[in-house]
């Protein structure tokens, strides 16, 4: 209606003119002198002339008042135009319907309070969220009393206030992936503006979804993340058909692993073989079946006791070495976010140290010298330091050595460490194990061991 300039019609602000009546020529005495003759007609002519003028307003309102009723007439339903037509104007019809239908300014203001407070980003990803999040705040804005921000002190104390709220409501509300970035966000002083704040969920949505760790319950809430890097079908167990890709175990029915690589079935079936094979012999004693049963309960503390003798036995000037045991083929494709401290290694590649850091969201490095077949991401990808500072990542390349192949690397030219994230390579396939001082990475399917490194409380954490 503003648009064809007719909604000052619907308001009343433009109201009718009174209906010009028309003049009544004159009767002109028969003793009028030629003067008064003339100056009566001529006052005639002009109230005629300006009677012309107002008719033709006159009809113009009419007219346009007459669209825009037609207009509103038109654009509803007609059971309840049927209740609006008997009116003369457009005014009376858009007053009617302002009072039959219009809800009071509380009950809008508590169904937009009540729909900020029901907001949770669910299924959606972090821009359809923010924008249903907008869209009510503007809302409650329309809604609320006017803040003079311009002029008054106190009013612009409560729109940062506000602004404040509009964060933490935005940041505490999203899905529990984001649950470290957001607690980081809202410990920053000063605090982050809503922009930066969605730049930061943003950026970690594009890792995370990379990576493959965004879990999405509806096919329709976010894209699908690209394919993980090829492997040989000997080291990528299959996934559970119809779930959400992680690895299963018909045999045992836990997640992490397959049926091929299912320890307890290994050990099943190592317990069956031992009693056939002394089925026939009565010289066995009853004591040997309970060394059997708990060798393998006794496997975690004999690693445990040689990585403290390892430890001990490491020279003070060293600070650790990784060492390869039969390495798997595909140690790591994605990203974690665990909150347990990593240990501090130092890799045959390069001369800086590698840091097993389960703070890290996925491996990174500032050597490009380490890493091969390096592609630069399709879209911006920024990784944030402990202190909130953005560093950006310029590709992501493969990692090899006689005995590693570590894909999915990271290279943020401006990081001053290189890390291996715990969290990457426990979901696939690997076992972090911490002891008060050393650290050691076990192949979760097979049971052998990757490499060991003292463990150091005091290494950074990104």
């Amino acid at each position: 209606m503003k648009g064809l300039r007719l909604w000052y019609f619907l308001t009343g602000d433009l109201p009718c003119s009174p209906k010009p009546v028309c003049p009544i020529q004159p009767v002109i005495p028969e003793n009028a002198s030629e003067d008064d003759k003339a100056q009566l007609l001529a006052s005639y002519d002009d109230n005629l002339l300006a009677y012309d003028t107002d008719f033709v307003a006159y009809r113009t309102w009419l007219d346009e008042d007459a669209r825009a009723a037609s207009i509103l007439v038109a654009s509803m339903e007609e059971c309840l135009a049927a209740d609006i037509v008997y009116f003369d104007f457009s005014h009376q019809m858009w007053t009617s319907l302002h009072d039959l239908y219009e809800p009071s300014g509380q009950s809008l203001y508590i169904d937009a309070l009540r729909q900020e407070q029901l907001l949770q980003q669910g299924d959606a990803t972090v821009e359809e969220f923010y924008a249903h999040m907008s869209a009510v705040w503007r809302q409650l804005d329309s809604l609320s009393p006017q803040l003079s921000v311009a002029t008054c002190e106190s009013c612009r104390g409560q729109k940062n206030a506000l602004f404040v709220r509009h964060t933490y409501d935005f940041l505490t509300r999203l899905r529990a992936e984001f649950e470290l970035l957001h607690a980081q966000l809202l410990a920053r002083q000063p605090c982050v503006s809503l922009m930066d704040a969605l730049a930061a969920i943003h950026n970690e949505e594009t890792c995370l979804r990379t990576a493959g760790l965004l879990q999405s319950p509806s096919a329709l809430a976010v894209r699908s993340p690209p394919p993980p890097p090829a492997a040989p079908s000997s080291m990528v167990p299959s996934s559970r058909v119809g779930g959400s890709g992680s690895l299963h175990c018909k045999y045992c029915d836990k997640d992490g692993h397959v049926e091929d690589y299912c320890y307890m079935k290994k050990k099943a079936q190592g317990r069956r073989g031992g009693r056939t094979s002394q089925g026939g012999s009565s010289a066995s004693s009853p004591g040997t079946g309970g060394s059997q049963r708990g060798s393998a309960g006794s496997e975690t503390q004999e690693i445990l006791m040689l990585l403290r003798r390892l430890a001990a036995s490491t020279p003070p000037g060293v600070v650790g070495s990784i060492t390869p045991a039969s390495a798997p083929s595909n140690l790591a494709a994605a990203a974690s976010q665990s909150s347990t401290e990593g240990p501090l290694s130092t890799s045959a590649l390069g001369t800086f140290p590698w840091i097993l850091d389960s703070g890290a969201s996925f491996h990174m490095t500032h050597d490009r010298t380490n890493l091969s077949s390096i592609s630069t991401p399709s879209i911006p990808i920024t990784v944030h330091t402990a202190d909130g500072s953005p560093l950006s990542v310029a590709g992501r390349g493969t990692l090899l050595s006689d005995s590693f192949h570590v894909p999915a690397v990271s290279y943020v030219p401006k990081l001053t460490m290189q890390l291996i994230s715990a969290g990457q390579l426990t979901d696939h396939g690997c076992r972090v194990i911490l002891d008060s001082d050393s650290c050691c990475v076990q192949d979760h399917s097979t049971g052998l061991l990757v490499g060991t490194s003292p463990r150091r409380r005091d290494s950074q954490r990104l």
